[in-house]
């Protein structure tokens, strides 16, 4: 990913200055492979560290309307013939930002709702006096910020932001306790109390007197029985996902474990490699001892068999989880939950050492399809427990009656009490 940064002025505050912007952009030089650039006015700095994964793509920040307008983005549009023929643009090569403010000058405030792809950006409006941020609609491109009455502050990571000279790197308690207490994650809350997450499919706009955080799209359920041909529209916006992901670089690798999730990727990632008659899609994979619990080799093997694919193995052998441990907790920023970190750095150590600049993989892929575990969550926390019943037993039907022990014990152990004693009394009835 590329990255994001800036600082905004406000009312009596310290103006903003390149070496400010400088400093955050230094935080996040692993961002800038392709390079990294600023733009400062009186009251606003705005900086971009650029990793090139679209032809289209060009370094930022970038301005227009005769300097009314400036943005930094990191950002992919993927509906981008229908932005140009709306916005009435002939130019196909126009960047992705430049996009993105000829749909701000078009739509405003609402543009969001006119994007299709993953973007995180913001524009500084100097007729309004205002900087206009947004993020993708599932929150794929990350977006933090802080805000006092001098001074708004904002990067694609917390680092550089904690960097700045007066923000606060108080420890939050109250979201460190939710996450040992297994409570659903805060969309906008991080670990610490003076640093905030822009949540999914949110704007928020900033100006000397305001910060206000508007929703600009809600997912709809239609409520309508499910379509005969579901699985057929499934599978073409499987593929045309996959196809957006892999525009305008040949330096696109995958990973692949062997699961439904990254070998379906895979499979069609090899497949448009193949059928442009381009070499095949690098492919990393992590193999285990045979025999060990973990190994998938054999359903590597078969998918490998496909058109398309190259493979790079990596061996576990002797695998040490806590031996980088120290180093995912500066990278991760925060309170996780992933224990395969450890495991999937191998992969991007060695994607990165082949010069892969899109690594694709399965990731949530079990969302997707489903709701995933933490929907469980979502439906004790709001009392809605005949469905949390529900899905417990349908939960059952796939990883057996265990299921339910398993949940009730994980409340027992991190849940409040008042979860425990409700689903207490659903499993007596």
């Amino acid at each position: 990913m590329s990255g994001v940064a800036g600082i905004l002025s406000r009312r009596a505050g310290k103006p903003a200055t390149a070496a400010d912007i400088q400093q955050m952009l230094a935080r996040m030089r692993h961002r800038a492979r392709d390079g990294a650039s600023w733009w400062s006015d009186t009251a606003i700095a705005l900086g971009h560290a650029w990793l090139n994964t679209t032809d289209e793509a060009g370094p930022g920040p970038l301005t227009m309307a005769g300097g009314r307008l400036a943005i930094t983005a990191d950002c992919r549009l993927d509906n981008r013939d229908e932005l140009l023929a709306r916005l009435g643009i002939r130019d196909k090569s126009v960047a992705d930002a430049m996009l993105v403010m000829r749909a701000y000058l078009t739509w405003g405030d609402a543009s969001p709702t006119h994007l299709q792809g993953d973007f995180a950006f913001a524009i500084w409006d100097s007729e309004r006096r205002a900087l206009f941020c947004a993020r993708d609609h599932f929150g794929v491109k990350p977006f933090y910020y802080h805000a006092s009455d001098r001074r708004f502050a904002f990067a694609s990571e917390i680092g550089p932001i904690l960097g700045l000279d007066d923000t606060s790197a108080r420890i939050s308690e109250h979201q460190i306790s939710g996450f040992l207490a297994g409570l659903t994650d805060d969309p906008q809350s991080t670990a610490y109390t003076d640093i905030f997450r822009l949540p999914a499919r949110h704007s928020l706009t900033v100006t000397d007197s305001q910060v206000v955080l508007r929703r600009y799209w809600q997912i709809q359920p239609s409520g309508r029985p499910l379509r005969s041909d579901a699985a057929e529209e499934f599978g073409h916006l499987f593929k045309q996902s996959v196809h957006n992901r892999m525009r305008g670089t040949d330096a696109v690798g995958a990973m692949l474990s062997g699961g439904l999730d990254s070998s379906s990727i895979a499979c069609v990632a090899g497949l448009a490699r193949a059928a442009t008659r381009k070499p095949g899609l690098p492919t990393f994979s992590l193999i285990f001892e045979k025999g060990s619990s973990m190994d998938e080799k054999p359903f590597i093997d078969a998918v490998l068999e496909r058109p398309g694919l190259d493979s790079t193995l990596i061996s576990v052998g002797n695998y040490a989880p806590f031996a980088e441990f120290e180093r995912i907790l500066e990278e991760q920023e925060g309170t996780f939950l992933a224990p395969g970190l450890s495991l999937t750095r191998s992969i991007y150590r060695t994607a990165g050492a082949q010069r892969m600049k899109v690594l694709l993989d399965g990731h949530g892929g079990d969302e997707v399809v489903s709701q995933g575990h933490g929907h469980l969550h979502e439906l004790a926390d709001a009392g809605r427990w005949m469905e949390l019943w529900r899905e417990l037993r349908g939960a059952s039907n796939t990883y057996g009656d265990g299921m339910l022990g398993m949940y009730f014990k994980f409340l027992t152990v991190y849940g409040p009490a008042w979860r425990i004693a409700k689903l207490r009394g659903m499993a007596n009835r």
